[in-house]
């Protein structure tokens, strides 16, 4: 292929589109399971010997709410996801627990900005 070709090729590979007309490029984000950003999180507290735990009976989850960190050296709760002035749903599959876990996640910098809670 002599010059001349090659300087033809490329310049149409290259187009350039003014702003209004570019391509428009949609982001989205990657999903993350439940499990999996759990197991971030307890990674990431398993530093400061602390567990995050999801309640299995009815009475954490009107106690605690659906998720809680647990202290293991001392055994007792440091976190809940009913703590505060804001309590949290009872059910793991609520938006608020989800949230929680969400602002977990982001607190501890487990999950990125691309990255996002997937749909179950």
């Amino acid at each position: 292929m002599d010059l001349l070709s090659r300087l033809h090729v490329d310049t149409f590979t290259h187009l350039h589109y003014p702003v209004s007309m570019a391509p428009k490029t949609t982001t989205k984000k990657v999903p993350v399971t439940r499990r999996a950003l759990i197991a971030r999180i307890n990674r990431k507290l398993a530093h400061d010997n602390k567990q995050l735990c999801a309640s299995r009976s009815v009475g954490e989850l009107q106690n605690l709410g659906a998720y809680y960190v647990l202290d293991t050296h001392g055994n007792e709760v440091v976190d809940s996801a009913a703590s505060g002035s804001t309590a949290y749903g009872c059910t793991k599959d609520s938006k608020r627990a989800k949230d929680w876990l969400l602002f977990q996640a982001r607190e501890l910098d487990v999950i990125g900005e691309w990255e996002e809670l997937a749909e179950e």
